[in-house]
């Protein structure tokens, strides 16, 4: 590949991939846990492969003009197997080449593109594409590959990033550095902020992963799924934006521009930020921030949250949040947990829970839990957006409130400013805390009277709810 004429194997032959397999294990062996197929096209620098060279096609010989396609799939297929065989453990495989089906055997990103616009906005695209045909987890390299992205078009890629199934920055040899420090502190700022949220953002995240083992609904969603009649989102103004999971919708943008015109599809929707509600089926021209990505999430929806964490290793705190937004449709989220590295969930091991939100009576409702295991979390706390009152009941009984406050972004200074200055925060919703271990099927009604909004209530000695 990179150092010219070479051999490739045959992984349309089982012998082939039998081979690859024990090269894994010299890997493995020195506890390496993931495989990155590269050039798996095949692709080889500065020369080809000859159409008429012939694939073994499982016994089947064929031309590479017709196993092509299926060279890197059959890559990916003996590089999981060799590696899970080899751990015990899910592995992480990436790859650049694949067909249909990769989706059962690795991650998959869209391959080297350039610090531009206009591969920002086409990844997006390829992203919802590859979703349409089934593969859920993709990314592509943020910031580009190639070229060097001016601070701005590298904070709206990072933003972006936090709303992408494989979120990874990544470079060629000769750029420059393209960690978010080296931007400058106001770029800094803004980029921890969305990396915080994404951390954030993991119990949702995960969930529409485990959708997407279940339905096979992608995690990044064309609007063209939801709202297949609708003719606006195919106006080409509007073919960058999508749902991320079930829930929120991104709107990305041009690096420079400083206003855009976006679509709402039907339903209402929430500004991330700051709760403001815009109706459905309307197109508006709204001023762009670069601290702000423009996002969205639909009346009605049900968001878990956790703590913030610095890795994925590190252990969020014992309360899960649960973001409920307002609404006139009635709607269901599917929580999933399990250990996140065995096989062991084919075994029953697993947390699995519906939340139901029911708009006509304002009632948020716990089924019980399916699986075998149990959750991380001690507690859930209700986060509830767009919601009036003071008052709550758990199960019919009446609660007590107090002042709470919450935030899905930190403060971010005004560009230019001094270390230390305060930026405006977003406002936020009321919120209630209550046991994880609550029993199946209890209700919580939020809306049961009108008043201020900064409320808590304390429920017994393992949790409490709260407004905030």
């Amino acid at each position: 590949v990179w150092p010219g004429w070479c051999n490739f194997p045959d992984f349309t032959s089982k012998k082939g991939r039998d081979w690859w397999k024990t090269q894994i294990s010299s890997y493995t062996g020195i506890g390496v846990a993931g495989i990155w197929n590269d050039m798996n096209e095949i692709a080889t620098w500065g020369q080809k492969m000859p159409a008429n060279v012939l694939f073994d096609y499982d016994g089947h010989p064929t031309t590479h003009l017709k196993g092509h396609n299926v060279f890197g799939l059959q890559m990916a297929r003996s590089s999981y197997e060799a590696t899970r065989q080899a751990m015990q453990k899910r592995p992480f495989i990436l790859t650049r080449a694949g067909y249909a089906g990769l989706q059962r055997y690795t991650a998959l990103w869209t391959g080297d593109n350039r610090a531009e616009d206009a591969h920002m906005l086409a990844g997006v695209r390829l992203l919802t594409s590859l979703g349409l045909s089934g593969v859920a987890f993709t990314g592509m390299d943020v910031g580009g590959f190639t070229g060097n992205p001016t601070p701005v078009l590298y904070t709206r890629w990072m933003q972006l990033g936090a709303f992408i199934p494989y979120f990874r920055n990544h470079t060629a040899l000769n750029t420059k550095s393209a960690e978010p420090w080296s931007f400058g502190e106001d770029v800094l700022d803004i980029t921890r902020n969305y990396i915080n949220l994404r951390y954030r953002m993991l119990p949702y995240l995960y969930s529409s992963f485990y959708e997407a083992t279940q339905s096979g609904m992608p995690v990044v969603r064309s609007l063209a799924i939801d709202y297949t009649h609708d003719a606006q989102i195919y106006n080409p103004v509007f073919q960058n934006q999508y749902l991320f999971g079930q829930s929120i919708l991104v709107m990305p943008q041009e690096s420079q521009q400083t206003f855009a015109k976006v679509y709402f599809p039907e339903g209402d929707w929430y500004n991330l930020y700051d709760d403001r509600r815009t109706q459905g089926h309307t197109d508006q021209l709204i001023e762009l921030s670069t601290a702000l990505l423009p996002v969205y999430v639909k009346a009605g929806s049900i968001i878990p949250m956790q703590s913030l964490v610095q890795n994925t290793m590190e252990k969020p705190s014992d309360t899960l949040v649960l973001h409920i937004y307002n609404g006139d449709a009635a709607n269901a989220f599917t929580y999933y947990e399990d250990d996140g590295d065995t096989y062991q969930y084919e075994q029953g091991d697993f947390y699995k829970r519906t939340i139901r939100f029911d708009p006509l009576v304002k009632t948020i409702s716990l089924e019980p839990v399916s699986g075998k295991g149990k959750s991380k979390f001690r507690f859930i706390r209700l986060a509830l957006h767009g919601f009036s009152g003071n008052a709550i009941k758990a199960n019919g009984a009446q609660v007590n409130v107090s002042n709470w406050k919450s935030s899905f972004m930190d403060e971010v200074p005004p560009p230019g400013a001094k270390r230390g200055t305060r930026g405006s925060a977003p406002t936020q919703p009321r919120c209630v805390r209550r046991p994880s271990t609550a029993r199946d099927g209890e209700a919580l009604h939020p809306d049961d009277a009108r008043g201020r909004r900064g409320r808590r209530a304390s429920v017994g000695r393992r949790g409490s709810w709260c407004r905030c």
